[in-house]
This record gives structure tokens, sequence and C-alpha cells, in this order.
């Protein structure tokens, strides 16, 4: 397990890391320094994926906030965002109730819903952006 600096440069560094295609957004687009402040980022290695990329919030919001997985699974880039209550009709129910060196240990022993986004952007960033384009 890798803990990755919360600075933009040092998580961008982090996905190409992980060999995302060029162009990518998680490759190109620096994570919101406000909303991602207070973030853990890692980068651990998966039996079935290789590496993964890991945003966390901090204990007291892990509830409120989403925590995301980026990794590429036969070359194709993927964006899991989990949260602690349900968000779509769709969502997927996952809980590890042991902990494993394949996870942050912040995320064991919880219930959390997920869901695949096609958008490999960091959501919290995506949501300052739509917020910034709506009030500009």
């Amino acid at each position: 397990m890798t803990k990755v600096a919360n600075k933009p440069a040092d998580i961008i560094l982090a996905f190409r890391t992980l060999g995302f295609p060029e162009g990518t957004p998680a490759q190109v687009s620096e994570p919101d320094q406000d909303s991602y402040m207070e973030f853990t980022w890692y980068l651990i290695s998966h039996h079935r994926v290789g590496m993964v990329m890991y945003s966390i919030p901090p204990e007291e919001s892990i509830t409120k906030l989403p925590w995301e997985s980026w990794y590429l699974d036969a070359g194709k880039p993927v964006h899991h965002i989990h949260y602690a209550t349900r968000q779509h009709s769709t969502d997927f129910e996952w809980i590890q109730t042991e902990t494993t060196d394949e996870r942050p240990l912040e995320v064991i022993g919880r219930q959390w819903y997920w869901f695949d986004d096609p958008d490999m952007t960091p959501v919290l960033s995506r949501c300052k952006i739509q917020r910034i384009k709506a009030h500009g």
C-alpha cells in the first residue's frame, strides 16, 4: 500500500503510474483542492486488476462523501464511486468484512453502495466545475 501525497501533481503522477490512456480526465485533471483537501489517496495492488487508486474522505465525512477507486481492467479505465447510502436503484451493494491488503482500512466493515462511472474525473471536482459554470 502506497500513500499518495495529497497534492495535485502527485495525484496526476499516480494516475499515470496506473497507465491510464493519454487524455483520460483522471490523468490530466487536477482534483479540486478544496473538495479533496482532507482526503487520503492510496495506490494499492489488487490480485485481479493490478494497481488501484483510491480517494478516501476523512473519517468524520466518510458516511456523507463518496470514496472512489480507479483502475484498468484489460486496458479499459474503470471508475467506481462508493456511498454509504443508496444513490440509484441500480447501485451494487458491497461490504468487505475482513481486513485485506487490497483495500484501504477506512472502508472495511461498512456497507457500501457503488456504481460504475464512465467519467474518470474525480466526482467532487466535477460537481465544483458544474457549480462554477452554473454561477459563472
